[in-house]
């Protein structure tokens, strides 16, 4: 049983080539709060099915989780159905980070009062619709290595669709700047690993146009708010079919 706790870590493990170094370097952290985590895999080869094992048995704060293969919203929404910290924090195995990594987030998230805390070049705080200026310019972070107060996740009803590519996870992003909540950055302590800043389509954006009217924010709004993305996200020289 998975006793409440501060943070909870997801990790997603596609093969568990990564793994090792990436629990190495969560074990060491310097945060004081209790936290645990989740690893989320969908498969893995044998001999780091016998390491998971032995993590596990030495450390009763791992737990692991199976999820259907290569998919953003398994990963995504059954590693959050399985947490209960107060906030969320998502992984891949790829990544490692420095020792400082969730006391750095977790510390502006208290002193902001912040409802997400991104891995980022400075430290700042921004309100939800100012993130999303940057965010459909192409200039935000990914959602990987940043912290989320699961009690928003929840009350707004954020789910990861998979109908977007599997390595980016911009509803998540986009639904969490888009309420009007605190927003912060961090100079990142990732190590290695982090993947690539998400970017926006007109794919994604029309999706979550229709979700946002669905949820009863003001249509006028929604629709002036989502021509300027659109026409900065054309614009975008690069964009994607697929966000």
């Amino acid at each position: 049983m998975i006793v409440r706790t501060e943070i909870s870590v997801i990790i997603r493990v596609d093969t568990g080539r990564g793994i090792k170094d990436c629990l190495a370097s969560l074990f060491g952290q310097d945060f004081h709060q209790p936290f645990h985590i989740i690893v989320m895999e969908s498969g893995l080869e044998h001999e780091c099915e016998a390491y998971l094992d032995q993590v596990i048995n030495a450390h009763p704060n791992v737990f692991r989780f199976s999820c259907a293969p290569s998919t953003i919203a398994s990963f995504g929404n059954l590693g959050l159905s399985h947490s209960i910290g107060k906030y969320v924090v998502f992984l891949t195995e790829m990544m490692v980070v420095k020792p400082d990594f969730l006391s750095s987030l977790w510390k502006m998230a208290k002193e902001e009062k912040s409802c997400v805390v991104l891995s980022d070049k400075k430290r700042k705080t921004y309100k939800g619709t100012e993130m999303f200026s940057r965010f459909i310019k192409g200039e935000m972070m990914t959602a990987y290595g940043g912290l989320f107060l699961r009690e928003m996740i929840h009350k707004k009803r954020i789910q990861f669709e998979p109908s977007f590519h599997e390595n980016q996870m911009v509803p998540l992003l986009a639904f969490s700047f888009l309420s009007s909540v605190n927003v912060s950055t961090v100079p990142t302590s990732v190590i290695k690993g982090l993947p690539n800043p998400s970017l926006l389509s007109v794919e994604v954006l029309s999706s979550i146009q229709k979700r946002m009217i669905e949820e009863g924010m003001d249509q006028p709004k929604v629709d002036k708010m989502m021509r300027k993305a659109m026409k900065l996200v054309k614009k975008r020289k690069g964009g994607r079919k697929n966000g």
